[in-house]
Order: C-alpha cells, then sequence, then structure tokens
C-alpha cells in the first residue's frame, strides 16, 4: 500500500514538473536560476585555492554579469 502511494506521489510531482517546464513563464526563470547556480559555481571553484582557472578572468566575468553579494 505504502509503495503506491509513494508511486503516485512521484507521478504527482513529474506531472507539475512538465507543467512547470512547458509553461513559458517558468523557462525563464528557470534560465535565471540556473545562470545564478552556475555562476556561483563558478565563483566557488574560483576562490578555491587549488583552482585550475586564472581567478582574475573569471571574477570579472561573473562580476560584470552579477551584483556583488558581499
Amino acid at each position: 500500500m505504502k509503495e503506491k502511494e509513494n508511486n503516485e506521489i512521484t507521478s504527482h510531482g513529474f506531472e507539475l514538473v512538465m507543467k512547470i517546464v512547458n509553461c513559458p513563464r517558468y523557462i525563464v526563470s528557470m534560465k535565471i536560476l540556473l545562470f545564478t547556480l552556475l555562476s556561483s559555481v563558478i565563483i566557488l571553484i574560483s576562490q578555491s585555492p587549488h583552482s585550475q582557472f586564472p581567478n582574475h578572468k573569471i571574477a570579472a566575468a561573473t562580476e560584470a554579469q552579477t551584483p556583488h553579494t558581499h
């Protein structure tokens, strides 16, 4: 019985995700969210001491696109 409930919840969640994905209004906010996540990940990578990336280039690129949070 419990397993059936879980499957219903999962399928309902999937339907909700599909509705959100198919709605153009949400696509914009999803893109913004993805961009914010990507830029924060890049900032974290660039601030790590073992970074393989040139720090100043990434910092300049992300600063131009995102407001300061410090």
